[in-house]
């Protein structure tokens, strides 16, 4: 499904935003993935999509996956608005269909006998000739851009070419003013005072919310891993801390570890309640770990390693 956002796909996935974006991110530093921001028509919200590269689609294939294919032409980009179109447009009454290859349009609209084409411009350097061929065979023509600028100056080079009669049947609109068309002209029934244009339009405010629902758990899942990642720090200096006075007990009795709970269980169990400085306790369990570490390592030299420990441990000379 490349046409639906980050959101979106981590909720159809279980995963959380923070592991969504890392994911990606790790997807994208291998090269598997490109991420293209869209405008969603409404303000200020935006859509991150994600396109397989070919290193990808080369991997997909001899693994043998098949993938499902996308209607519509040209960039990622301009096949999401174009399924967006068809959807608003779709919710609000008419018949869309979305077109690829060859064809006359981008998107197709009827109703009522009245047949609409829709151009998806990203630029204004196609529609001057695509207004006009548009104009022999449908009764109306719409030229939609996510960019403001990009519908002005596509406007400025259509309709100077235009006479008064041909003016009157093309329509330039950004991408936000379609989606506003399309809950105006809904003529379904009324259900919970929102009408069928109106539903489509608060499925894009759904987007959103849930967008920015993404971003405030990002911003709590990030909080929390700084949170880990300076208690973990803080740890690392009070262990380094006490190996630095692991000769040491009484300055060992000082220190913030001697007072872990971690530390009172060890003691209770090798110790069996006796009385015992909790720097020592500390001290012992230090050397207990550093020995266990050291033969997990394997190998000749940490097998001499661990010995010397052990001797260190009793006390004898090493």
């Amino acid at each position: 499904a490349p046409l639906i956002g980050a959101t979106e796909r981590d909720r159809r996935l279980g995963l959380s935003g923070w592991k969504g974006n890392r994911l990606r991110g790790a997807l994208e530093d291998r090269r598997y993935i490109r991420v293209h921001r869209v405008t969603t028509g409404v303000k200020g919200g935006t859509l991150a999509l994600l396109e397989l590269t070919g290193a990808a689609l080369g991997l997909l294939e001899r693994l043998g996956v098949r993938l499902a294919t996308v209607r519509g032409r040209g960039s990622l980009a301009h096949k999401y608005y174009q399924y967006k179109v068809g959807e608003w447009m779709r919710g609000s009454g008419w018949e869309a269909r979305i077109e690829s290859g060859e064809a006359r349009a981008d998107v197709v609209l009827s109703r009522g006998g009245r047949m609409v084409a829709v151009e998806i411009a990203l630029s204004d350097r196609h529609e001057v000739v695509n207004v006009p061929t548009d104009m022999a065979e449908f009764n109306e023509v719409w030229v939609v851009s996510p960019d403001e600028q990009v519908v002005a100056g596509a406007e400025r080079k259509v309709r100077r070419n235009l006479d008064e009669e041909d003016n009157r049947r093309v329509k330039f609109l950004v991408l936000s003013d379609l989606a506003r068309k399309a809950r105006g002209q809904s003529e379904g029934p009324v259900r919970d005072t929102a009408t069928a244009g109106g539903e489509v339009a608060a499925a894009v405010a759904r987007e959103q919310e849930l967008e920015g629902s993404r971003k405030e758990e990002e911003g709590k899942e990030a909080r929390g891993n700084d949170r880990r990642n300076r208690n973990e720090s803080r740890f690392e200096d009070q262990v380094q801390e006490a190996l630095r006075h692991i000769d040491d007990p009484i300055a060992l009795g000082g220190l913030p570890l001697a007072r872990l709970a971690a530390v009172e269980k060890y003691s209770s169990q090798k110790f069996r309640g006796r009385t015992t400085w909790q720097g020592v306790v500390l001290q012992d369990l230090l050397r207990q770990i550093a020995s266990e570490l050291v033969r997990d390592m394997g190998g000749p030299n940490a097998t001499k390693l661990a010995k010397f420990i052990d001797l260190y441990q009793q006390g004898m000379p090493v």
